[in-house]
């Protein structure tokens, strides 16, 4: 993946070990340096939720039956303090291995199946999906900075120069996924993934969210990225790409400053001192 194109069929390890500037170290990378490292040194290991993720944006996009073939479950209320169940859940991990499968609890598994089962009773969520490139990996070159990059997009439309992306929230509705585009980033990944197409030749001008909660009822809904939020994220993204280019060269990759600063407070704070002191005046 050193040259930039689109690329298919890349398996996951495989990209992550591509040393190029993705949306997710930005994110580390605007924090500081040494987050940068550490993140991409020593990856966390996978939570109960970051799996939960990873198995249902499989089961979305690659469909029941190809899903199916690819995990294995696990009987509903087995005791592995007993000798019985103990038997059968390691004869479970045997085969799965075998196979190259994966093993989740029943429950998990029916709870991936009951959010899969919202988006595909969405209409245009299924529309959208219908005839995408799914999780299409590239690599490009960052057109303002000239910084390598890559990216690993859910879906794309190519007829419609769409990139579809699937996020799992606490809150779907408007106002509640618009805090959550704000509060991780997304605009970052937005301006990104549209640059690094557009570098490539490739007709993208929309960035599209399947938003899914992930409690019952499991509603979803589907947002396009205001400019606003891509033009944030353009100004951020640039600034992470200005500072991998920088301490690439001097392989120095550093924490925070060392010298005093003065802390700047939110905006949000400032408008309500303000409006706190006309009140007592």
């Amino acid at each position: 993946m050193n040259t930039p194109s689109l690329y298919h069929n890349v398996p996951e390890a495989e990209y992550r070990a591509v040393d190029r500037l993705s949306y997710s170290g930005a994110k580390h990378l605007l924090k500081s340096g040494a987050h940068f490292r550490q993140a991409i040194d020593y990856p966390p290991p996978a939570t109960a939720a970051t799996e939960l993720g990873t198995d249902l944006h499989a089961r979305v996009l690659m469909g029941k039956e190809q899903f199916d073939a690819q995990y294995l479950s696990l009987p509903e209320g087995l005791d592995c303090r007993r000798t019985a169940d103990k038997k059968i859940r390691d004869e479970l991990r045997e085969r799965a291995e075998s196979e190259g499968r994966l093993i989740r609890p029943a429950g998990t598994l029916a709870t991936i199946e009951a959010m899969a089962a919202s988006v595909e009773g969405n209409p245009l969520a299924v529309a959208l999906l219908a005839g995408a490139e799914i999780e299409t990996s590239m690599s490009f070159i960052d057109p303002t900075t000239g910084c390598p990059a890559k990216g690993r997009m859910d879906a794309f439309r190519r007829d419609a120069g769409a990139v579809i992306d699937l996020k799992t929230c606490l809150d779907a509705s408007p106002a509640g996924f618009a805090r959550q585009c704000l509060n991780f980033g997304y605009g970052i990944q937005a301006h990104a993934y549209l640059a690094g197409l557009q570098s490539l030749g490739i007709e993208a001008d929309s960035f599209i969210f399947i938003a899914l909660e992930k409690s019952p009822p499991y509603c979803c809904a589907i947002y396009s990225a205001p400019a606003a939020l891509v033009e944030l994220g353009k100004r951020k993204w640039e600034e992470a790409c200005r500072r991998y280019i920088e301490y690439t060269a001097a392989g120095v990759w550093p924490g925070y400053s060392p010298d005093i600063q003065e802390l700047q407070l939110p905006n949000w704070a400032l408008s309500e001192f303000y409006t706190d002191t006309e009140t007592e005046n």
